[in-house]
């Protein structure tokens, strides 16, 4: 392979898009604790980037046996032959250690137990329970809240303050519905693979209607999220409020389930859209004066 070919295999057992989504959060959470951009910020963001793509790089290694049973997964890295077993582990490994101590280094033991409690989580319980539950989604979530705790404590923020609580629970709300969303598209390719799957246990329309509740509430909640950081500025607050509404109109237009199909990419685009454009909305309330 060529040396570009070889990044681009290194950059999707990174899952680039994820890991840059929890360093964005961390990012996100840190200003809002703080009410400042600091270099110590980008250090923490730094930190989480790495520890992330590390657990996605390792998160590849250990189901790179089940990855070759599904359609969908066949064509990543190790699958395909592209990056070694071995390989893929020892690049995790070193990521999982260079962000680990970029955050015990800028930010202490607390932000340094929090990543570490992610990985656990991801890595160890989260895939344990992906074999043998087709709910293993909800447990698994948690692994979405800790980045904002991480970025939260290390802007100075108190860990049991509701205002964390509120950010933590936005996070492990919307994981759900994303990954449910999922579930309409590829459950077959789980159980083929002989993985639980939703689909397995409730019919499509099931699955429709819970992944909406699921949407509702991450509308709601993102919502209660401005009554706990410093967001006071009503342009701020109106717009919160119109993107909640945009997303719940998404989430009615899921319902009909004979445009489900066409409908599962379109809230699933607005479901991403709309968690990036809250943080970016309180991080601008938080920073300006729009008063």
């Amino acid at each position: 392979m060529t040396s570009i070919a070889i990044l681009r295999s290194y950059a999707e057992l990174s899952k680039l898009r994820i890991s840059f989504f929890a360093s964005l959060s961390a990012s996100a959470c840190f200003v809002l604790a703080s009410g400042c951009f600091t270099l110590q910020c980008v250090l923490v963001t730094a930190g989480v980037f790495c520890l992330a793509a590390g657990s996605c790089a390792l998160n590849h290694y250990q189901e790179r046996d089940t990855d070759r049973l599904m359609p969908r997964t066949w064509g990543r890295p190790i699958p395909s032959g592209r990056i070694r077993p071995k390989q893929a582990l020892v690049f995790s490994f070193l990521l999982m250690c260079t962000g680990s101590a970029i955050l015990l280094a800028c930010s202490g033991i607390e932000a340094f137990l929090l990543g570490f409690f992610a990985a656990v989580w991801y890595n160890g319980v989260y895939l344990y329970l992906k074999k043998i539950s087709a709910f293993s989604v909800i447990p698994g979530a948690l692994t979405g809240a800790a980045p904002p705790a991480i970025g939260w404590i290390s802007g100075g923020g108190i860990f049991f303050s509701p205002a964390l609580g509120a950010l933590c629970l936005c996070f492990f709300i919307w994981q759900v519905a994303h990954s449910w969303l999922l579930y309409l598209e590829y459950g077959g390719e789980y159980e083929k693979a002989g993985l639980p799957s939703l689909t397995r246990i409730w019919s499509r329309r099931q699955i429709i209607r819970t992944t909406f509740v699921w949407t509702l509430c991450t509308a709601v909640i993102c919502l209660i999220v401005s009554l706990y950081v410093a967001v006071i500025a009503p342009v701020v607050r109106i717009a919160l409020l119109v993107s909640a509404l945009c997303l719940a109109g998404s989430g009615v237009m899921f319902l009909n389930e004979e445009r489900s199909r066409n409908a599962r990419g379109f809230l699933f685009g607005k479901l991403n859209a709309y968690l990036f454009i809250i943080m970016a909305l309180l991080v601008c309330g938080r920073l300006f004066d729009f008063r």
